[in-house]
């Protein structure tokens, strides 16, 4: 019979390795004309058909790989597994679907499906230590909680830190102090670093977190609009809580706020008075039109007025949280 399967979930990093391994052994057993790669955004369903409904050529087998969800109907996908040739073997692979779309819930409920979810914990911190002994290399405990504070769970690029470190450290061991010197932290960690701090009410600790970042070269017009895109998102946050929204999910559906932040903001925004948040709003935005416009002397070269004024949203920031 035909094969139709679906591989989904966040976990890029395996799932494409899947998909590798996938063609690597499909090759070695039939051959590489009866492999096709196909483009899900631009696919049409015919043109799928007229692949799929063929007999592979002079192998056993014929694979077909769809990177990207098609925008197929409910009707086309049930339609596949009947149409398609016998000995063909047809994988769409999407790590983030639009489950809404009833062509996706009927594919996820006809397809056999592969999920690939993000590996955290346990798991992640073995992953990472596999990988740092495949590379001739020990790591200390602290320096493995470090690399992933600073890099977070996104193994695409734990392993080209890792890949670093096994490289850059001449001994034996890592240490923190290798971590520290030799990776980069994720924007996206850095977002949720400084959100953390300033809503736990952490001021000296997210001073001196925004500091480091503009010690390591972080540009100080990036680390001010990380703050303004958290103050965006409190505000929105505030605004549910207004309307008797309490659940980060729904916040984060409703209101456009991503879930990690929803929930790390929703216990400090209940306690929020409306007034003294719209009078930061204020300040910050009559600041940001003033950075842009030329009201403050600063440049890439000469940031020491942004750097100051980061340091006022901070402290305006946690003072209005607490």
């Amino acid at each position: 019979m035909a094969a139709l399967y679906f591989f989904t979930g966040e976990n890029e990093y395996v799932l494409r390795l899947e998909k590798h391994k996938w063609m690597q052994e499909f090759i070695q057993k039939h051959g590489a004309d009866n492999l096709l790669l196909l483009d899900g955004a631009t696919l049409v369903f015919r043109a799928l058909l007229d692949e799929v409904s063929v007999a592979p050529f002079i192998a056993a087998k014929r694979l077909v790989i769809i990177n990207g969800m098609p925008k197929f109907s409910k009707e086309e996908i049930e339609s596949l597994e009947r149409d398609m040739h016998e000995d063909t073997i047809l994988v769409i692979s999407d790590p983030k679907p639009d489950k809404r779309l009833a062509g996706t819930k009927s594919l996820l409920a006809t397809a056999t499906v592969k999920e690939f979810p993000v590996l955290s914990g346990n798991a992640l911190q073995s992953w990472v230590q596999s990988q740092i002994t495949a590379g001739g290399k020990a790591i200390d405990p602290a320096a493995l909680t470090l690399l992933l504070l600073r890099v977070g769970d996104n193994q695409d690029m734990l392993y080209q830190e890792v890949a670093k470190l096994t490289l850059g450290v001449v001994a034996e061991r890592i240490t923190a102090r290798d971590v520290e010197r030799l990776t980069l932290a994720s924007a996206e960690q850095e977002v949720w670093t400084l959100t953390n701090l300033l809503a736990g009410g952490k001021r000296e600790e997210a001073l001196v977190f925004a500091s480091s970042l503009l010690d390591r070269g972080e540009d100080a017009f990036s680390v001010w609009a990380i703050l303004l895109w958290m103050l965006k998102n409190l505000v929105a946050t505030v605004a549910a809580v207004d309307e008797g929204k309490r659940n980060p999910a729904v916040i984060a559906s409703e209101y456009g706020v991503p879930f990690p932040s929803a929930k790390t903001l929703l216990p400090c925004a209940q306690g929020i008075r409306i007034a003294s948040l719209g009078t930061f709003v204020a300040w910050a935005a009559e600041t940001d039109i003033a950075l842009k416009t030329g009201g403050y002397r600063a440049t890439q070269e000469f940031p020491q007025e942004v750097r100051a004024l980061i340091d006022r949203f901070v402290i305006g920031f946690s003072t209005l949280v607490h």
